[in-house]
């Protein structure tokens, strides 16, 4: 029986993989806090066919120690940046994961809309409703095949 919390992951799982030109798909992860680091160790592993391949942290102490843990979880040598907007124009990017401070995840959000990546931001999604709107707004302007989610943290990617 197939309930909220499987139809939401598979779907994330399915729209990005509609938009990967190969059977993996590539994820970036923008913010490498406590959160962006347990995403990337646990959740995104469970997904079938989803790699960590971008990183992206302002902090490059926190960049640097996340590459070394990608290393150690079996993802390779990962791509590192302090700038999203480089890792959101890079065409080898096909999904991000936004784990940054809460007052970035409506901007990261609707960059990423806009650059064509299917896209799961951590809540809570924007501080005002304006922004909530500006996010609808950018998802609806993204191609059809790209997926805009987020939820209840650790029931998304089950």
């Amino acid at each position: 029986m197939t309930n909220r919390r499987h139809f939401l992951g598979a779907a994330a799982a399915t729209g990005a993989a509609m938009a990967a030109p190969s059977d993996v798909v590539r994820i970036g992860m923008i913010g490498l806090g406590g959160r962006g680091n347990t995403l990337m160790a646990s959740e995104v592993k469970r997904v079938p066919n989803a790699r960590v391949t971008h990183l992206c942290d302002v902090d490059q102490a926190r960049l640097e120690k996340a590459q070394a843990s990608a290393e150690k979880l079996g993802y390779g040598k990962v791509r590192g940046t302090d700038d999203m907007r480089r890792l959101l124009d890079d065409k080898e990017v096909d999904a991000v994961v936004i784990a940054t401070p809460d007052h970035w995840h409506a901007p990261a959000a609707i960059l990423a809309c806009a650059a064509g990546k299917d896209v799961y931001v951590e809540k809570p999604v924007s501080h005002n409703l304006r922004e909530g709107r500006l996010m609808i707004e950018a998802a609806r302007k993204c191609s059809s095949a790209s997926t805009a989610i987020t939820g209840p943290r650790q029931r998304v990617f089950e």
